[in-house]
């Protein structure tokens, strides 16, 4: 699709409440460009374009290696659009949710990077105001881009934000920032400071079950004791550290350059000296042998152990295969494929997820669990239980149940690779043990029957779905999860509500997140306002799709 005289729109890759995300090719310079387009709801709006048109300039004004590049403004009528550089690699999220926990070496690294990038915007009066590793970007060359000034632009904007209202990831966020108050270079800081600290040892500071609960904890945030995690954080790390997550700005370090030259002085003897290539190798090399590589010594003992024991597994059920077919092949008795489905579902299947062992961090209960199992109520996380419908999508790139015609011959030996991806992402259960959060690459299985189910706590459905994998074939399991719930925007509310769904309170406007609700159910979106009568809405969806609602209490009436 032509956006412009040169530039050509290829997919869309995200949509929020503010704007849509696409990648985008630009012909006549032959190269990949990312086209952020402000929705023609608040591009018509006079004042806020000249706003948005006036940071963006700042913005782009930013030449520097460590920040992604804006490279044009585009405005109309009613169109406004950022084309912004496309950066070929992945984001540090993705790599922490490879590895869990980077060595001293590449976490310093990736530190003085960003840090680089933060001291470039901070001279030019910008704050992030939501750092994350979501936002920190390693290109296939190795380059540390920092990404997404989106909240940066948009802070002054009244239609987006007011005074007293909260901005930013509450999981990285300063204290100050979850109080309401004004975000500083220091507030930057603070967030690159639970990053490198998540970096060192795997272990996110904040957390939280609702985002009401996530800022009170932000908060209350009290730095850790960092001598628990030795030998990642180091005591020359843990002054870095202290100062970083100091509960007050004023006793942090003065600005991103003074911290970087304080991190590069204390890591000196492990930063890396070729930048680029140690990052490039961190991204291109096999998962496994990068999870290795970069792990503590205590890391890779334990893991080395866990190897050791699923090889054990593995052979016994090389076994017992074995004998299973072969009695099978023995017996030559007409119900001979359904005994060997039976003899398969002993060993390669681990017990189903029952609703009890959904929110544990490594294997659920040892109590047997049933192939029909009710997975309506599931549980996420410690004295939360949050119903949700389960749909199961048909397998892709596998052989599923209703084709699978001779399982002898439908399921040749050896250990199978599995490949699951998800929209937006979600934590992968097969059998009743976590194996981690979406996207995971080159899962090794044994071939046979597997049942795999996805979660995600955003999400009022769980995807459970069975696959039967042949051995010595690559098999991908795709989902989006928004193919089976409804969104609803509430765009604008004036001049302010609490959200209901159902009877349960969500949240307090405005709100950039959608709400997400199941199909074939009718809900109820309640918007109160102690000074107005509440204003109440059904709505159904047969099909995955999407509303939007704007809402003016003071009138009584929606677009």
């Amino acid at each position: 699709m032509a956006f412009s005289e040169h530039i050509r729109l290829v997919r869309e890759i995200s949509r929020s409440s503010i704007a849509t995300v696409s990648e985008g090719y630009d012909e006549q310079l032959g190269r990949k460009v990312l086209v952020k387009t402000l929705h023609r709801q608040l591009a018509r709006d006079e004042d806020l374009r000249r706003r948005f048109e006036r940071e963006a300039q700042v913005v782009a004004s930013l030449a520097h290696p460590n920040v992604v590049r804006i490279y044009e403004l585009r405005t109309g009528d009613e169109d406004l659009s950022l084309i912004m550089e496309y950066v070929e690699g992945r984001s540090l999220r993705d790599l922490l949710g490879e590895h869990q926990v980077l060595s001293p070496e590449i976490a310093a690294t990736v530190a003085v990077e960003i840090l680089a990038g933060l001291a470039a915007a901070h001279e030019k009066g910008i704050v992030h105001r939501d750092l994350k590793p979501e936002n920190v970007l390693i290109s296939n060359r190795g380059e540390v881009k920092i990404a997404d000034f989106g909240l940066a632009m948009m802070r002054d904007l009244p239609r987006l934000t007011q005074t007293g209202a909260v901005v930013g990831t509450p999981t990285y966020m300063a204290p100050e920032q979850a109080a309401g108050e004004e975000a500083t270079p220091r507030t930057d800081l603070f967030s690159l400071g639970l990053i490198l600290f998540e970096m060192l040892t795997g272990h996110r500071l904040v957390e939280g079950e609702t985002l009401a609960q996530s800022l009170r904890n932000v908060v209350n945030f009290q730095p850790p004791r960092f001598s628990d995690y030795r030998p990642q954080v180091s005591p020359d790390m843990e002054r870095i550290l202290a100062r970083l997550l100091d509960r007050k700005p004023s006793r942090r370090f003065e600005s991103a350059q003074a911290a970087r030259d304080a991190l590069d002085a204390v890591c000196k003897d492990v930063r890396a000296p070729d930048v680029s290539a140690l990052l490039q190798d961190l991204c291109e090399t096999s998962p496994m042998k990068r999870r290795i590589e970069i792990e503590p010594s205590h890391v890779r003992q334990a893991r080395r152990g866990r190897l050791f024991a699923v090889a054990g597994v593995l052979a016994l059920f090389v076994i017992a295969l074995l004998v299973v077919m072969h009695i099978a092949q023995k017996r030559h008795q007409p119900d001979q494929a359904s005994e060997f489905e039976a003899g398969l579902a002993d060993t390669a299947v681990s017990d189903v997820l029952t609703p009890s062992s959904a929110g544990k961090e490594d294997e659920v209960d040892e109590g047997e669990g049933e192939e029909t199992a009710d997975l309506e109520a599931i549980r996420p996380g410690p004295e939360k239980v949050v119903q949700r419908k389960v749909v199961a999508p048909p397998p892709q790139h596998g052989v599923p149940l209703d084709t699978a015609g001779d399982l002898a011959n439908a399921v040749p030996m050896g250990p199978a690779t599995l490949q699951v991806l998800c929209k937006p992402w979600a934590e992968v259960v097969i059998g009743r043990q976590k194996i981690g959060v979406t996207p995971l690459h080159a899962i090794t299985l044994p071939a046979g029957r597997h049942r795999i189910v996805l979660l995600n706590e955003d999400f009022p459905v769980v995807v459970d779905t069975v696959m039967i994998l042949k051995g010595g074939e690559e098999a991908i399991l795709t989902v989006s999860l928004f193919d089976h719930v409804g969104v609803v925007f509430i765009r604008s509310v004036s001049p302010w509500a609490e959200i209901h769904l159902d009877g349960k309170y969500v949240d307090r406007t405005p709100r950039e997140e959608p709400l997400l609700v199941t199909l074939g159910e009718e809900h109820t979106i309640r918007l109160e306002n102690p000074s107005y009568p509440p204003w109440t809405k059904q709505v159904f969806f047969s099909k995955a799709d999407t509303v939007e609602l704007r809402v003016d209490l003071t009138a009584q009436s929606a677009e």
